[in-house]
């Protein structure tokens, strides 16, 4: 199926979109920015709140695993000197199911 202009949608752009989504602020501005973009480009750009660069610049700064960790594992399972202890995996399993029901209300 072959998509043309004429089948492709177009973004809420001032009064309209604050009547349906009650948006103000900073969207608006956004807002100026597409409807005066009145083609179709190649290239999109975008601009970030504030607040969402903060919280970007905030999570760059933490890793999200501990590598020194991961190469002691991966030395330990190498020289097979790694062990599993079956009931603390299972342990782990069970509360880790435990906490998601009762965040589900299952």
């Amino acid at each position: 199926m072959k998509i043309t202009n004429d089948q492709v949608q177009k973004p809420l752009t001032g009064e309209l979109r604050q009547k349906q989504t009650g948006s103000t602020g900073s969207a608006q501005s956004a807002e100026r920015q597409v409807a005066s973009s009145s083609s179709v480009s190649s290239s999109v750009s975008v601009s970030l709140s504030p607040q969402m660069q903060s919280v970007l610049e905030q999570s760059a700064d933490t890793s999200v695993f501990d590598a020194g960790k991961v190469e002691a594992i991966k030395s330990a399972i190498a020289s097979g000197q790694f062990s599993i202890d079956p009931e603390k995996v299972a342990d782990g399993l069970l509360s880790a199911t435990r906490d998601f029901l009762q965040r589900t209300g299952g």
